[in-house]
């Protein structure tokens, strides 16, 4: 697929790399509600929480469940930090 037609994501937890691949859409929950992030996206950072639907190879969807993270998208790539509750900043 040529550039902008698809996203690079990685999504990772505190102890593993969850998925690493490129993607046609990420799906996920904000404090705002439901919203999709597509190829040519701009850019952002939020909180999320609930679930994480990727939309993987050939139309197939990864669904990932769990209780907080942050995503980050910029210029295709879209970073997705899951489970931070147990990480403190002082």
């Amino acid at each position: 697929m040529p550039k902008g037609m698809f996203l690079d994501v990685t999504v990772r937890d505190p102890e593993s790399m969850l998925y690493e691949g490129r993607c046609s859409f990420v799906s996920a929950i904000n404090p705002q509600g439901e919203f999709d992030v597509l190829p040519q996206h701009t850019g952002f950072i939020t909180l999320i929480s609930e679930r994480l639907t990727l939309g993987v190879y050939k139309g197939a969807e990864l669904e990932i469940e769990f209780e907080s993270g942050v995503l980050r998208c910029a210029s295709d790539v879209v970073s997705v930090y899951l489970g931070l509750e147990s990480v403190t900043i002082e």
